[in-house]
């Protein structure tokens, strides 16, 4: 005898028979379909991050009304406008905080921030600070601030300082706080001390340099003295002792910016494919021209040091897939009047230094970073190298000699931003 269940899927098996030779649908009911499985989602080790939402602003403090993040070719703009005055210097006297805070770039969590503040003792212009967490300790970057009304400020930066990639969006929020900002955020309630806007999302692209102009005047040694900047530079690369790329690496964990001064004959030997020189313009570092043999170009005739150059900048455009260098530094500082004629109907601004580490000489960690340091004045060029033998000890010692000129208040430029000339892009 068949049990009452299995006559039932055995009749139900006989109509579903019947109906598809009749070319009717079919629907199944609960007796004839296929039993069903719960699927469980195991929990994960940790809570998932959740960015905060945002909060209003509380009484008797900045109010933001409107706050923005672009890109534009090399640096991003951060304007941001508030109810009743914005004054970045009042606000970091009255212990308050006006922060753009993004997350990480790459995977969840807390990424770093940008922070208005007040103009360093004697000045006037008011200073963007950066931290690489949203509660760590804050220095100044380079930036340009500038206030466009009583009520809004914009600070222009190159992303590489705060830590920024052009590779992938950037999702960040405005926060308006008291200081300490972990302080206030652990409160209960927090509202009571901070407004928070809603994240937004800005969109990132890699620039594309093509090239620079040389202006101004065709030979010069040091920048503007009215500027507390400096440019770190490096001669006789690319090479392979250490390689060229832990300096772009190194300079670009530091969030500064180099200007690379390169050997034509070597960059096949060291940088067969360009990687190196690529990453340079990426990182926002520049490429400048050092001949293609490190001659002494004074001892050349005109058609000869038209050789070297153009056949080095031919090489730099090769490897980089494009950009066509504008600075040129003459090999041993030798130069004169005629080289200086001819390396400016090319395009070429020369570089000299004021400031001479002497580590071609490898006189120990300590001795480059005091030179750097000591020597350094408001629009300074500093002359190290990266090739031309062991170069260990310079790329030793540009930790040292970043965290000692930031302490000083020096911002950190490349050569042609420092003299004002313009980078072409495509």
């Amino acid at each position: 005898m068949l049990s009452d269940s299995k006559r039932l899927r055995r009749i139900s098996l006989c109509v579903v028979v019947a109906l598809l030779a009749l070319g009717l649908p079919v629907v199944a009911s609960a007796a004839t379909a296929a039993p069903t499985r719960t699927m469980t989602t195991p929990t994960p080790p940790h809570p998932p991050f959740s960015p905060p939402p945002s909060q209003p602003a509380p009484k008797g403090l900045e109010k933001v009304t409107q706050t923005s993040l672009v890109q534009h070719i090399q640096h991003v703009t951060w304007t941001v406008s508030t109810a009743g005055g914005l004054q970045p210097a009042k606000l970091q006297a009255q212990g308050r905080r006006i922060c753009e805070r993004w997350l990480k770039q790459t995977g969840k969590g807390q990424g770093g921030q940008v922070c208005l503040g007040g103009p360093e003792p004697g000045k006037s212009a008011a200073r963007l600070f950066y931290s690489s967490s949203w509660n760590g300790p804050l220095k100044p970057i380079t930036a340009t601030v500038t206030r466009l009304g009583p009520d809004q400020v914009k600070a222009a930066f190159p992303p590489n300082q705060a830590g920024i990639s052009y590779a992938k969006p950037v999702r960040s929020q405005v926060i308006s706080a008291e200081v300490p900002i972990a302080k206030c955020e652990a409160s209960q309630p927090a509202q009571n001390c901070q407004q928070t806007t809603a994240f937004t999302t800005t969109a990132m692209h890699v620039p594309v340099p093509v090239g620079c102009k040389a202006t101004g005047a065709p030979f010069v040694t040091n920048g503007p003295t009215n500027k507390r900047e400096v440019a770190l530079t490096f001669d006789d690369g690319p090479w392979g002792a250490p390689p060229s790329m832990d300096f772009v690496n190194e300079l670009a964990k530091l969030h500064v910016p180099g200007t690379f001064f390169e050997i034509g004959d070597q960059l096949n030997t060291y940088d067969r494919s360009g990687a190196i020189e690529r990453a340079m313009l990426a990182d926002g570092d520049m490429i400048g021209d050092h001949t293609w043999t490190h001659p002494d170009m004074t001892k050349l005739s005109a058609a000869q040091q038209t050789s070297q150059l153009e056949s080095t900048a031919n090489a730099i455009k090769q490897k980089t897939g494009g950009f066509t260098p504008c600075l040129f530094r003459a090999p041993y500082g030798a130069v004169d009047r005629s080289l200086e004629n001819t390396a400016r109907s090319l395009n070429f601004t020369t570089i000299q230094w004021n400031v001479d580490t002497r580590d071609w000489s490898t006189p120990g960690t300590p001795s480059i970073v005091n030179t750097a340091v000591n020597d350094s004045r408001n629009g300074s060029i500093i002359i190290q190298h990266f090739g031309g033998g062991p170069r260990y000890q310079t790329l030793a010692a540009l930790p040292q000699e970043v965290a000692q000129l930031h302490k000083k208040g020096y911002q950190f430029v490349t050569v042609n931003q420092m003299l004002g000339d313009p980078t072409i892009y495509r």
